[in-house]
């Protein structure tokens, strides 16, 4: 990563067609790196003279490479994914000296096209910049204004994950007497507007095609996957999928598959960095020593205390600490941090704080209360990815092929932590029961349950339930959650892409944290958990549900006909519910507004159907 700081920037990166470095090419911030642009993933960058290059992220066995590892913990975590430790990205302090420590991205797409002649061929055909990835077209250059190659916007990927050039060569249909069938001189011209107006033409016998045809699964459907996995290397898989045509910023090309959590009570305070060297002496001693083992390092000024906590108050978190941590893993890590998301915080924590408050009257029978969650610290960590469709669950991947980010499995998983802020409100549970029963709210759930059920069986090929269940509560919650986000975007200040959700939603209840974090930074300034406070949180919610009572696109968003089938939704579309691919959770799927406001023709069907009467 650049020189900002330890948490600054991003991952620092040179190209490599092969294995040798050919030159820096740009950085990515640390969060994305484990995220959207983690292993895998395809990023654009520019070199210092400008040019555009295209890569592959790396595979996360160069961050174990790395000389400075950066280590996060979370035991709950670790306990869930049976892993030892996270690793956060590594940053490169000085670009001058340090770039033979930056990470190796891959060039891909190899094909470029010269935007002045438009000319098609692969990278190392184009004309070479000594110390730079960028490639350029020495017939259109003229002088020291060179005119660089760009990468093309196709590629071929499978749902397996493999990616793959798009086979220029093969498209066109040449004509007989075409003398250059084999090593043909193409060209991408562009005749007219959208996919139909792009074409290729053979510079020799002048047959063209269009790009169009290249999306027709019909067309393509014969072509089988080369099983080739360009972020980490290595002899082919053999892969019987056929590949699908894709644009190269394509949203569906990459899904991270991402588990996290929050660092709750007793996670929450740095006890295995306070302790320093006195960890693995504690870890070894007799539990009945420890208190008195404690008690002297502290007197010793071995131990570094917490600000505002006394020695036998940090012995006893020590000592709670150490029994949560030798406990069996939690089923639902969400119904622990739910517990405490609910109850004020009983002590300081630089990683957890919540102050509950006061529910207004006006939202008393829909809310149970609100909390202002003043800190909080999450760690992200990334176990895989899928390319063409989403996963089951964007922590749980079921049966989806999960790409991987290792050569081989490791103990440890490439992670980010983000420190935040953020509001959680929690449904009153007897409401909920009451409302979950109602006949027009059990048809509208099994509809879109039925949806899910058709698209994973059309997915995988099977005739079993999906491992989720999708239940009113949860459905509910999701959409309020994305309704929250669009008004707090307007109340706070923060812009919607900044937000992020966490819904809670199970036996134990139903819930919505709405937070924004910075993983380069302490923290965020406050603007979002001050809109907690009751006087403005009642105003906050109810707009947000009344402002879902409307859409721009009614009727035929609340009848469910301006979704896509496979989000498996209903009343959502892009005026009212969806919001940013990094905000949901769930990656815009599962959303019905109706089951908020009501509808028309059945108004029981809306949990808040009294704030907009």
């Amino acid at each position: 990563m650049s020189g900002r700081g330890k948490r600054s920037g991003g991952a620092d990166l040179t190209a490599s067609a092969l294995k040798r470095p050919v030159g820096y090419i740009g950085d990515i911030r640390r969060s994305a790196a484990a995220g959207a642009f983690g292993p895998g993933a395809i990023a654009d960058f520019r070199t210092k003279r400008g040019a555009t290059v295209s890569a592959v992220l790396p595979s996360a066995d160069e961050w174990s490479d790395w000389p400075r590892w950066e280590p996060v913990f979370d035991e709950r975590l670790q306990k869930k994914l049976n892993v030892n430790q996270f690793l956060l990205a590594p940053i490169v302090r000085d670009k001058r000296t340090d770039q033979h420590l930056a990470l190796r991205a891959v060039r891909f797409p190899q094909w470029l096209m010269c935007p002045k002649c438009h000319q098609l061929k692969p990278a190392k055909g184009w004309a070479p910049v000594e110390g730079d990835a960028a490639r350029y077209c020495s017939s259109c250059s003229a002088g020291p204004q060179r005119v660089f190659a760009v990468p093309v916007r196709f590629i071929l990927a499978c749902p397996s994950g493999h990616l793959a050039d798009f086979r220029w060569e093969s498209w066109v249909e040449h004509t007989d007497a075409c003398p250059a069938r084999t090593n043909a001189k193409l060209f991408l011209d562009t005749l007219g507007a959208g996919l139909g107006g792009l074409r290729v033409r053979c510079g020799s016998c002048g047959a063209s095609r269009s790009m169009q045809d290249a999306f027709n699964t019909d067309i393509t459907s014969h072509w089988k996957c080369d099983g080739v996995r360009p972020w980490i290397g290595g002899a082919p898989e053999s892969c019987a999928e056929p590949v699908r045509v894709v644009q190269r910023g394509a949203s569906n090309l990459y899904f991270p598959i991402v588990s996290s959590s929050l660092l709750i009570p007793p996670w929450d305070n740095d006890i295995e960095t306070r302790l320093q060297a006195c960890w693995p002496l504690l870890l070894d001693a007799d539990p009945s020593d420890r208190r008195k083992y404690l008690g002297t390092w502290i007197d010793r000024g071995m131990v570094i205390l917490p600000s505002k906590v006394s020695a036998g108050d940090f012995i006893d978190l020590v000592m709670a600490y150490l029994a949560a941590r030798e406990a069996p893993a939690g089923e639902d890590l969400r119904a622990e941090e739910w517990e405490m998301l609910r109850v004020s915080s009983p002590r300081p924590s630089t990683d957890f704080e919540v102050r509950r408050e006061k529910i207004s009257p006006a939202l008393a029978g829909c809310c149970t209360g609100v909390s202002r969650v003043v800190r909080l610290r999450e760690i992200r960590a990334l176990r895989g990815f899928t390319r063409i469709k989403p996963p089951p669950s964007s922590e749980d991947p079921g049966k989806a092929v999960v790409s991987p980010v290792f050569r081989t499995p490791q103990r440890w998983l490439p992670a980010t932590e983000v420190r935040g802020e953020g509001i959680f409100v929690d449904l009153d549970t007897v409401a909920l029961e009451c409302w979950e029963v109602l006949p027009a709210v059990i048809q509208r759930t099994t509809k879109i349950s039925e949806m899910w059920r058709s698209a994973y069986g059309e997915r995988f090929g099977t005739d079993e339930e999906p491992e989720r269940e999708l239940s009113a509560r949860f459905l509910l919650a999701h959409a309020l959650s994305h309704a929250l986000m669009r008004q707090l975007a307007l109340d706070c200040g923060y812009s919607s892409a900044s937000l992020r959700e966490r819904v809670y939603a199970g036996p134990f209840g139903a819930g919505v944290l709405i937070y924004t974090g910075a993983s380069d930074a302490d923290g965020t300034l406050g603007g979002l958990e001050r809109q907690g406070l009751p006087e403005r949180m009642s105003s906050t919610l109810m707009a947000a549900i009344r402002a879902s009572a409307w859409c721009s696109s009614d009727p035929l968003c609340m009848s469910g006909v301006m979704m896509a089938t496979d989000a498996c939704s209903l009343a959502s579309c892009h005026s009212c519910l969806l919001a940013s691919e990094t905000s949901c959770e769930e990656f815009n799927r599962f959303l019905d507004r109706a089951l908020l406001v009501g509808t028309n023709e059945n108004p029981e069907v809306g949990f808040f159907r009294t704030l907009v009467r």
